[in-house]
């Protein structure tokens, strides 16, 4: 994260580690302005009850893509975009 995220930057004093990205969710859904960031996995699922209803207290950012200049996707797993482009859930 730092390197690709901070590029090479220090962290913030303002920066709290969080023990679980569970932790991690709840923490950024309770503080506002806070960013977290957590593996797709935790949030991604729209089989998952808890991830939807946690999903909902959130705002996925985009990331900058290396394929187009200026050009923003949100992140995803393959498995996710097949399954909300061949069934449009």
């Amino acid at each position: 994260m730092l390197d690709s995220v901070l590029k090479g930057d220090s962290l913030s004093q303002n920066v709290v580690a969080a023990q679980s990205s569970l932790e991690v969710i709840d923490y950024v859904t309770r503080v506002q302005n806070a960013i977290g960031f957590v593996g797709f996995c935790w949030i991604g699922s729209n089989d998952d009850t808890t991830q939807v209803s946690k999903r909902q207290k959130l705002k996925i950012a985009y990331i900058e893509s290396t394929d187009s200049a200026n050009a923003y996707v949100q992140p995803a797993q393959f498995f996710y975009l097949y399954e909300k482009l061949s069934h449009g859930t």
